[in-house]
């Protein structure tokens, strides 16, 4: 059965497409890609120079006004941050 948020996101008319919890950020890292693989720089730190943490996202797809409807639903005490995805066709 669909989570409470996830319902009413289809019932505000958005299609949820994706969404995922990610694991701690202990278990992540982070890359500053160079030209060639020799040049990147890699590190065991979650997050470059930031206290900002991202704990999940959900992908949907639906107008902007539905979004903005949408984004309120989610249930955080923090900051919900929208993006549109870039077309790759």
């Amino acid at each position: 059965e669909l989570p409470a948020v996830m319902k009413r996101f289809v019932e505000l008319g958005g299609k949820v497409v994706a969404g995922y919890a990610l694991q701690n950020r202990k278990y992540g890292g982070t890359v500053k890609p160079g030209k060639e693989d020799a040049e990147a720089v890699w590190s065991d730190a979650p997050l470059p120079d930031s206290s900002e943490v991202i704990t999940g996202f959900y992908a949907v797809e639906c107008d902007e006004d539905v979004a903005r409807k949408l984004a309120v639903q989610v249930p955080t005490g923090n900051l919900i941050e929208m993006r549109k995805v870039h077309p790759f066709e």
